[in-house]
């Protein structure tokens, strides 16, 4: 069923986090730190705190140059046209401000475009990301993806007759693709951040024990005019109604220094692989913990307006049989500053 947030936002936790950093300088958010509790319920996004403009002027032009972005990254979205986007996904204007007022912090209203059908949104100061430390301003919205079909047997015994060459069993499937944004408004951060995500599962893998099943994100990250990049990244981890999972592969294996190189993203389910690469020039922060599926990755650095930046990474697990599939939390941050055309030294 689709979800409006004007009706009751229910649903256990997938995350997206945007660590956004508003209201200070460079260098004044640097003398002052701030690591948030994961266990923050945060705020919900509800009726009191948003508005859902899909269906407005400003939705429409929103929910259009979003899909124009991502369009070559999910197959999916190339073939929408307006009416189809608009029932897809939505368009929310959110009142930072009003949702976590915090002295010092110019929070004003932003937008953000999220799949039709997520079931909570909720916003919580500083970062869900433990070996990410927060700037004072950073704040963490996480969202419900909707539970997939728990009915839906990804190895069943029978093997089917009738696969073409390139479908030979085993093989790996896309069964979902996503993609979510946040658009700047009145507060500070002036970045934005498109992130997509696809869902693989090893299908007629052969093993009467296990299923096998990877996500694969990755987010672009820029600022309006006259303004500096300074972070973006992407994250994944399990969520919290997800049956159990256990660590199975990951990718890229390890951060890397500066330096042009082609990154290794491919990750291997069971008996087939989910291959991926891209090329980096610049410093990449990987960060792998010890809860099965959890990884994220960071692009640091200074680019202006007229650049922009990303990172991606890939994360598999394997789960029992017939435990259904994983649901997987996702957050995505990026900072930005207003230079007013000066430079970095003369940010706000």
């Amino acid at each position: 069923m689709l979800l409006r947030l004007t009706r009751s936002l229910i649903g256990t936790v997938i995350a997206l986090t945007a660590m956004l950093t508003l209201g200070s300088s460079p260098s004044a958010a640097n003398a002052l730190t701030e690591k948030a509790s994961a266990s923050d319920p945060g705020v919900k996004v509800d009726a009191g705190n948003s508005q859902e403009i899909t269906g407005s002027r400003q939705g429409g032009r929103d929910l259009q140059s979003f899909a124009e972005r991502v369009r070559g990254q999910v197959p999916e979205l190339r073939a929408m046209n307006a009416e189809t986007l608009g029932s897809k996904y939505q368009v929310l204007e959110v009142d930072v401000e009003k949702m976590l007022p915090t002295p010092g912090c110019k929070r004003g209203k932003e937008t953000l475009i999220l799949p039709e059908d997520v079931t909570e949104i909720r916003y919580i100061p500083g970062s869900i990301d433990s070996k990410e430390t927060a700037k004072p301003c950073s704040y963490t919205v996480i969202w419900d993806d909707p539970a997939p079909n728990q009915k839906t047997q990804d190895d069943p015994s029978a093997q089917p007759s009738g696969f073409s060459a390139q479908a030979e069993p085993p093989y790996a499937e896309n069964y979902a693709s996503y993609c979510a944004a946040r658009h700047p408004g009145t507060g500070a951060n002036t970045s934005w951040v498109d992130a997509c995500y696809r869902y693989w599962v090893e299908k007629y893998d052969g093993n009467a024990s296990w299923n096998y099943y990877s996500a694969h994100v990755w987010s672009t990250c820029g600022v309006s005019v006259d303004s500096y990049l300074t972070s973006c990244g992407r994250g994944v981890m399990l969520a919290s109604d997800s049956p159990t999972g256990y660590w199975l592969d990951w990718a890229p294996s390890g951060g890397s220094p500066p330096g042009c190189r082609t990154i290794d993203n491919g990750i291997t389910l069971w008996n087939v692989g989910v291959s991926s690469s891209y090329t980096s020039c610049e410093e990449q922060l990987v960060y792998k913990y010890t809860e099965p599926g959890k990884m994220s990755t960071y692009w640091k650095g200074e680019v202006p307006d007229n650049q922009t930046r990303g990172t991606r990474h890939q994360t598999a697990v394997r789960v029992g049989q017939n435990d259904g599939r994983p649901t997987w939390s996702n957050w995505f941050n990026s900072e930005g500053y207003y230079c007013g055309g000066l430079g970095l030294p003369f940010c706000l």
